[in-house]
């Protein structure tokens, strides 16, 4: 938990002296197990090699069964024994709902983090002490090839509080925050200057918050300043959501930026680029398994002893190709998690990725689903399905929604409200609410 400690003590440290602390190895302060990993990726086809993998996964299915009652109740098995893909493929998948039941199990994990992925089904669940290093290493692996290193600065549209400042100094990853929520003309010329005068040239966050970044910035600059910021930003790194076409187009030809896709995912089981923006997404076998079952994109982490999820159930929707060992070679994204828009009362697109899953909030550990209905601009309705305590529900508690301009409402349910066709959404439409 050192590490933890430190960098709560370092990101408070503003701009100068913090810039200094990019010339500190990255190692240092994410962990040892960084270098490990990228040592691991520069040898990426030894990865792809298929003893590889059923090495790692013999091992943490063996591991699982010899440290969570859980798991033996769930196969039914004290070992067993992993000589081929099929025999893998042969134990139970794992749901969030399998999730929750073994978290209950996990009393000194390192790090507790919550998800609700493409369906806004909550999840809490807990990473090991070397998941950010392994982390931070496939991100700098795939950044590479566009020139990037960590001594360079970043500007990072992901969600994270900036005391409501317009853009906050981050100086353990030497990187610039931007507010979420800034809607005013006076905020992105604030915005322009911090990336003209530091001459940021990478910028990276959920696909959503970059891409109303840039449309304000288009809305709001005269055309010599909007040739200047995309002079000056030259590279979009898109994390984690589904990445729509005209977000694409827009950030690729409008704005004329070098654009790479990536997907990833709290729970840390599955790892792939998109270099080409073909929706074509390349595994890394060095992270995680990835499998298919169903459509459905299931993950492994050889490594999260703390919480081994395996065959774990992402339920985002995807089309797979193989190769001869039987592993996934790429995949395509038939739906997942799509950067879903609210208004907030000035009339400012909000993502919702960023609303509800980019902060840690309460009631992810106490209900089954969030879901979200919006009427009208600035007025914000969640339903909660699964909560038992309505009654002594107080907002402030159990949702951190300081700084969104909204009037939020709150409804409770037996069971979430499905689409038309079955499906879970984050976000209802008139239609599913009214129904």
């Amino acid at each position: 938990m050192l590490i933890l400690t430190l960098k709560k003590i370092v990101q408070k440290i503003p701009y100068f002296p913090g810039v200094f602390l990019k010339y500190i190895p990255f190692s240092w302060k994410v962990g040892g197990e960084y270098l490990n990993q990228r040592n691991k990726l520069f040898k990426f086809n030894d990865s792809r090699n298929i003893n590889y993998v059923l090495h790692n996964l013999n091992f943490i299915v063996n591991y699982a069964l010899s440290n969570f009652e859980f798991y033996r109740n769930f196969y039914g098995v004290t070992s067993y024994s992993i000589k081929s893909i099929d025999d893998f493929q042969k134990l139970p998948i794992l749901t969030k709902e399998d999730a929750r039941i073994l978290a209950k199990e996990v009393s000194n994990g390192y790090l507790k983090l919550n998800t609700g992925g493409s369906t806004g089904k909550p999840l809490s669940f807990y990473i090991d002490s070397n998941g950010l290093a392994r982390e931070w290493s496939h991100l700098h692996f795939i950044w590479k090839d566009y020139g990037y290193n960590p001594r360079q600065l970043m500007l990072t549209a992901l969600g994270a509080r900036t005391n409501n400042l317009t853009v906050k100094f981050h100086a353990v990853n030497n990187e610039f925050l931007v507010n979420p929520n800034i809607c005013e003309k006076n905020e992105y010329l604030e915005l322009l200057k911090t990336i003209l005068n530091h001459k940021i040239k990478y910028f990276q966050g959920y696909p959503s918050n970059i891409y109303k970044i840039m449309i304000d910035f288009k809305k709001f600059l005269d055309d010599d300043e909007f040739q200047s910021l995309i002079s000056t930003i030259r590279v979009c790194f898109l994390s984690s959501e589904f990445t729509p076409n005209y977000m694409i187009n827009f950030l690729k030809y409008d704005c004329n930026l070098n654009l790479l896709t990536w997907y990833g995912h709290s729970e840390m089981c599955v790892f792939a680029s998109d270099k080409d923006l073909h929706n074509n997404y390349l595994p890394f076998y060095s992270y995680g398994y990835p499998e298919s079952f169903d459509n459905c994109l299931l993950g492994t982490s050889y490594f999260n002893l703390d919480m081994p999820l395996i065959r774990y159930n992402t339920e985002d929707v995807i089309s797979a190709e193989y190769d001869y060992n039987g592993l996934i070679s790429n995949f395509k994204m038939i739906e997942g998690r799509v950067g879903d828009f609210v208004l907030d009362k000035n009339h400012t697109k909000i993502s919702l990725t960023i609303l509800i899953f980019g902060q840690h909030h309460e009631i992810f550990n106490v209900c089954e689903f969030v879901q979200a209905f919006q009427k009208k601009s600035g007025d914000l309705t969640f339903l909660i399905s699964g909560f038992n305590n309505k009654h002594d529900f107080v907002p402030g508690k159990y949702f951190d929604l300081n700084g969104f301009n909204f009037n939020f409402d709150f409804i409770f349910l037996k069971k979430p409200i499905k689409s038309i066709t079955g499906k879970l959404k984050l976000k209802l439409s008139k239609d599913d609410f009214t129904k």
